[in-house]
């Protein structure tokens, strides 16, 4: 997906459309946060460890970070729309995602 196919793509989460790139799928919750979303690197559930988890959610966080900066309609999108940022860690486990870690109004959350 190109820049322009991004910034097109964006303004579509308000609309009930997720947005993936790459590893991170972005999408607004019923009530009303912005849920980013990254898939542990991890193979197997009981491999899975806080330390690693919550080193995969501050990356997470640098992506999006980064993300924000490339594009300037993340932070219309959230500002337009009153939206909070929770950050989130999963297992995919197949057609199932296990919540392992997330933050949330800056508390980490561990769910294992």
């Amino acid at each position: 997906m190109d820049s322009e196919q991004i910034r097109k793509r964006i303004w579509l989460i308000t609309d009930g459309v997720p947005l993936s790139i790459e590893n991170v799928t972005i999408r607004i919750d019923r009530a009303g946060k912005l849920l980013v979303i990254g898939w542990t690197n991890t193979f197997y559930l009981e491999n899975v460890t806080k330390v690693k988890s919550f080193l995969e959610l501050e990356n997470l966080k640098q992506y999006f970070m980064s993300l924000k900066s490339q594009f300037e309609e993340f932070d219309s999108l959230i500002s337009l729309n009153n939206l909070t940022t929770e950050y989130h860690i999963t297992f995919n486990e197949g057609k199932n995602a296990i919540g392992i870690c997330s933050e949330i109004n800056g508390e980490l959350n561990w769910y294992l």
